[in-house]
């Protein structure tokens, strides 16, 4: 893949067009949702999307700025590989768990998402 194409991918990545065509198609409004990635260009796109976001990092995104994600972990965890809170809401346990995601849920639903420029038809 030239360094065009790479280019062209990554933009794509970046914008919000994915997560408001799953908005529309699954007709929910974005408080219903939690957006979970493990990218800076997914990161940006849920976020450019109005969405909040609980990020997981990886080997190559462990020093990256997830700055306004409603958490970050290091992982989903498991019993022999527990997560850590890196960022944002702080994990209730060593996993995340459908509680969990409940929770961060709950949490993201009492503060004001910013309005984006795009309006959705579920709104």
């Amino acid at each position: 893949m030239s360094q065009d194409q790479q280019t062209e991918c990554a933009l794509a990545m970046m914008a919000p067009d994915i997560h408001h065509w799953v908005l529309r198609r699954l007709r929910l409004p974005r408080a219903a949702c939690l957006a979970v990635e493990d990218s800076l260009p997914g990161f940006a796109a849920a976020m450019a999307g109005g969405l909040p976001v609980v990020t997981t990092t990886h080997a190559y995104t462990e020093n990256q700025d997830f700055a306004g994600a409603h958490a970050v972990v290091s992982n989903l965890g498991e019993p022999a590989a527990p997560a850590r809170s890196l960022g944002g809401q702080a994990l209730a346990g060593t996993y995340v768990d459908l509680r969990q995601l409940r929770l961060w849920h709950r949490n993201a639903a009492t503060k004001t998402l910013p309005r984006h420029a795009g309006k959705l038809a579920a709104d």
